[in-house]
């Protein structure tokens, strides 16, 4: 399979609601004709080694997973990657199957292991080391804490989110339901309550906070390094997808969902159903292009509650991608597994 890129520049169009903005177009800077270039559409590259280093922190992580795939993708490298920011090169953290990765303050990455015994686990220089904790959780997303709680982890297990000590040991249980936990900077978590509400909630379980209620099932929840959520939402109905951006704020209106951007259209239906928010500030997402014929992972800039800088990513054939890229923020489903 090939791999390339797209490069789009668009209108812009935003819509602010209480508070509440909502991300409906995209738009570039004035040269961006001019960066459509051989050189701006970067091929990915998965190797078939394992990386023996720590990730920086701000890759795009992934899950590759060819189970059930066409033949010619049999040979294809699995496993857990961190691809750079220049989306060119995505090395593999390690072979051992899993799905959910994200990154931890010290720079480790957690996710939850599918092969072998099932939990969570740390990857560190390329080697596997189990999770142990207590009572042991069922499937689920875990987020690195931030600020006064980098040394504590979030997890989601039977719909409940919980915090526990970066060694492991016995977790404390924070809220009931709760899900898809994102982490503030200042050691909040942001997460999924009943009724797809989005609420933030200090790691002791005090402070709790209804932001605002998402039109449609909400399929992960991100953080911006200026402590903005972005919200990944698909609405079964409408068989559409969404994102949306908001402060962390009480009771803020939920914005409408937009109608598509363009070429790259969100894609929260299925596995593709993960975002991530780098360090620098760049929202990660999965996307359908109009009439389900290509599919691919996108990343954009997020400026003034717009994404600038849209560059498409790993674009390919529909048929092809299933099961193909697991983005970071679950629940994530893998092909054949």
């Amino acid at each position: 399979m090939r791999t390339r890129s797209l490069l789009l520049a668009g209108a812009l169009v935003v819509s602010v609601l209480a508070g509440c903005e909502q991300i409906s177009g995209f738009f570039g800077e004035g040269n961006d004709a001019d960066l459509v270039t051989p050189e701006r559409r970067a091929n990915l590259v998965l190797p078939v080694d394992v990386w023996p280093a720590r990730p920086l922190g701000n890759e795009i992580l992934f899950s590759v997973n060819t189970s059930g795939m066409l033949p010619d993708l049999a040979t294809r490298a699995e496993g857990i990657f961190a691809a750079g920011v220049d989306a060119t090169v995505a090395r593999r953290l390690t072979d051992v199957h899993g799905v959910s990765p994200a990154f931890l303050a010290d720079g480790r990455v957690i996710y939850w292991r599918t092969e072998g015994e099932p939990g969570f686990a740390f990857i560190d220089a390329g080697a596997v080391a189990a999770l142990s904790i207590t009572p042991a959780p069922s499937q689920g997303r875990a987020v690195g804490l931030k600020g006064g709680a980098s040394d504590q982890i979030a997890f989601s297990s039977g719909g409940k989110l919980y915090v526990v000590d970066a060694a492991g040991g016995a977790s404390t249980e924070v809220a009931d339901p709760g899900d898809l936990p994102g982490a503030l900077a200042d050691g909040r978590i942001a997460y999924v309550a009943a009724g797809n509400e989005i609420h933030v909630v200090n790691p002791d379980a005090t402070g709790d906070i209804r932001v605002f209620t998402a039109a449609g099932a909400v399929r992960a929840v991100a953080v911006t390094p200026a402590d903005r959520i972005v919200v990944a939402v698909y609405n079964e109905e409408g068989q559409s997808s969404a994102l949306y951006t908001t402060q962390v704020m009480e009771n803020v209106a939920p914005s409408g969902i937009y109608s598509g951007y363009a070429g790259f259209v969100p894609n929260f239906a299925d596995e593709l159903g993960g975002i991530q928010v780098l360090p620098d500030g760049r929202v990660v997402y999965g996307y359908g292009v109009f009439g389900g014929q290509r599919r691919g992972v996108a990343m954009a800039t997020l400026q003034f509650n717009a994404l600038r800088n849209l560059v498409g990513i790993n674009e390919a054939a529909a048929d092809d991608f299933a099961g193909l890229w697991v983005l970071d923020g679950g629940p994530l489903r893998v092909s054949g597994g």
